[in-house]
C-alpha cells in the first residue's frame, strides 16, 4: 500500500444478534504491535481496503521471514531473506 491504507484480515469480532462473537483462525495468529510484517496484499473488489490471508502473512525477524501463518501455502517463503525477496519483486515488476 502507498500511503496510508485499511488491510483487514480473517478473524476479530463480530456482532450477532444481542451478543458479540469472536473468529479465530487456527494457525494465523493476531498481529502483535511493534512488530514487522511482510504482507501480499488482496484487494477487496469495489471496496477501499485490502485483505490478507494466512498464507500471504511473514514476521520479520533479523532480516529473514518467518510465515505467520501455519498453512502449507505461508511456509513456502519461511526462511527467504528480506532482501532476496524484495529483489526478486523488483526483477518481477520489471518485467512487467
Amino acid at each position: 500500500v502507498n500511503g496510508p491504507g485499511t488491510v483487514r484480515r480473517a478473524g476479530g469480532l463480530r456482532e450477532e444478534e444481542t451478543r458479540m462473537a469472536r473468529l479465530v483462525v487456527r494457525g494465523f495468529p493476531d498481529f502483535a504491535r511493534g512488530e514487522e510484517y511482510v504482507l501480499f496484499l488482496q484487494s477487496a473488489r469495489g471496496e477501499d481496503f485490502f485483505t490478507v490471508d494466512p498464507g500471504g502473512a511473514y514476521r520479520l525477524e533479523e532480516g529473514v521471514l518467518r510465515a505467520y501463518g501455519k498453512l502449507p501455502a505461508a511456509t513456502d517463503l519461511d526462511g527467504t531473506c528480506e532482501r532476496s525477496l524484495l529483489e526478486t519483486l523488483r526483477k518481477m515488476r520489471r518485467k512487467q
